[in-house]
């Protein structure tokens, strides 16, 4: 029973890592303009990887990268969402 708290908060606690988050964001910024399709993955993972760890300012730069990447994109409706 131990095992598998220990196991379980440590799945949890790399989900919610923000330091592995944020190198994401990072990694999402260099693909702008050469391949934004997987910067808004990159994003996207990292918008609900932060949403369900509650995690408001990283939640608050996946947001601001994807609306970035969607106006770069001419696609302001979605830059807007």
């Amino acid at each position: 029973m131990f095992i598998f708290l220990v196991f379980h908060c440590n799945l949890i606690w790399a989900e919610c890592d923000t330091t592995s988050l944020n190198k994401k964001i990072e990694e999402s910024k260099q693909y702008f303009s050469s391949n934004p399709n997987l910067a808004i993955q990159l994003s996207k993972d990292v918008l609900d990887q932060s949403r369900k760890c509650n995690l408001q300012r990283t939640t608050a730069n996946a947001l601001k990268n994807l609306g970035i990447i969607y106006y770069n994109k001419g696609d302001y409706i979605s830059a807007l969402e």
